[in-house]
């Protein structure tokens, strides 16, 4: 299919919704949004669901590896499976006439590749049934193709300066974009800081929201919730507090529990042994992703300063003093420099690479930014060889980290270094 890129503007998903049947109310929605950790909430959200006995899609953006990772289905206390290969090429030629159509009104214009692979999902949870859908946004909120449901609950798990040529330049403008998927009557959880946190309760207040909970991070990085449900406060520490790995996924854990308790005061049956093994059992590809030991070799798609700084931090609790050698490679519009200020501090070496995508960042800019803080990185291409290289250097207790984007990520073979 020809990628149309990115035209934030709902029009077109509104037509094609209604040519459709508004295949978006067929099922209960958690409407995710945020900067960082809305794919992992996503997961562990939509894996709370299935494991108290629903049928759950989930709706992921961006893929890592294969693209039909972005719509998920899981039955009743099940892992969940990726769309088939047949399904997904049936119904995207079952749409053609529809997107065609759409294209031709010249008031509303060319549907653009994510709107259909969002329509795509939407069709296929109806089709197989699905009781409830937790979607992730693609890019802010408010104009994002996702924002066509209802939802019962909005997610909005963190605020950060990512996308600024799209969203806006301060913290306080992007949390307006992520506040727009808060509807009227729905519960609004958040683990935004200030000052975006005010934007996204200000927005909860003017719109009607009913349920507020809010998650921050406590000394020792032990997740805090607050929950407020009919002007009666409830505030507690975690219980999932003990979760292994990296730290920044207590947080979103924490952002999943107090969802599941909004849902349970809406009557929905959710168990404790549901809520504790969704967010346990719960995993994406390309965050924090351990694909080989001895050495360990880590996938993660951080791609801004928050998000590297979570995996600094993440990589320092679990490896401690362990050599590092981090491959990076990056797309055009993501600042390297933050990403470099928080992962070069910890690096005993750095390998520059790019993936293929055309919107790349040329692997030079990463090693010119390496330099910057002392590290004299070699440019390698493609990832899978800058990997190769890193491997060289590594010896078996050290740890090799490739990271800066899902798309350097994606070029990983993974199946050749399990086999290795």
């Amino acid at each position: 299919m020809q990628a149309f890129g990115w035209r934030l503007d709902l029009s077109r998903m509104e037509a094609l919704c209604d040519r459709l049947g508004r295949p978006e109310r067929a099922f209960k929605v958690v409407h995710v949004a945020g900067t960082n950790g809305k794919g992992s909430t996503t997961a562990m959200v939509a894996a709370i669901l299935a494991h108290a006995g629903f049928r759950v899609g989930s709706y992921f953006s961006p893929y890592v590896f294969n693209l039909r990772e972005r719509v998920m289905l899981a039955q009743p206390g099940e892992p969940p499976l990726m769309i088939p290969e047949a399904d997904f090429a049936r119904i995207l030629t079952e749409l053609r006439p529809h997107i065609e159509a759409v294209a031709a009104d010249e008031s509303v214009g060319q549907p653009t590749e994510f709107e259909v692979k969002t329509m795509l999902a939407l069709l296929y949870f109806r089709e197989q049934g699905a009781d409830w859908a937790v979607l992730e946004t693609g890019l802010g909120g408010r104009l994002d193709a996702t924002n066509v449901c209802r939802p019962e609950a909005c997610v909005i798990t963190n605020i950060g300066l990512d996308h600024t040529e799209r969203l806006g330049d301060t913290l306080e403008a992007i949390a307006g974009e992520k506040a727009g998927i808060i509807k009227r009557g729905a519960a609004v959880l958040t683990g935004a800081e200030e000052p975006a946190l005010s934007v996204i309760r200000a927005a909860y207040e003017e719109r009607g929201g009913a349920e507020w909970g809010r998650v921050w991070q406590g000394s020792g990085g032990v997740p805090l919730a607050e929950q407020c449900i009919n002007g009666s406060a409830a505030r507690w520490r975690s219980a999932i507090d003990a979760l292994p790995g990296p730290s920044y996924q207590r947080m979103n854990a924490a952002l999943a529990e107090i969802t599941a308790e909004a849902l349970r005061h809406r009557g929905l049956r959710l168990p404790d042994a549901a809520i504790e093994r969704g967010v346990r059992c719960a995993s994406l590809p390309g965050r924090f992703q351990v694909v080989r030991n001895d050495p360990h070799v880590i996938l993660d798609g951080a791609h801004n300063r928050e998000a590297a700084a979570a995996l600094a931090s993440s990589l320092s609790t679990a490896f401690g003093e362990r050599k590092k050698i981090l491959v990076i490679g990056m797309m055009g519009r993501h600042a390297v420099d933050g990403v470099m200020a928080e992962l070069a501090p910890l690096a005993a070496s750095i390998i520059a690479t790019e993936p293929t995508n055309e919107r790349r960042l040329p692997a030079e800019r990463v090693a010119e930014e390496a330099a910057r803080h002392g590290l004299d990185a070699p440019v390698v291409r493609p990832p899978m060889e800058a990997l190769r290289r890193a491997l060289e250097l590594a010896s078996p207790e050290d740890v090799v980290v490739v990271t800066g984007s899902f798309y350097t990520v994606g070029e990983i073979d993974v199946a050749a270094l399990e086999a290795a």
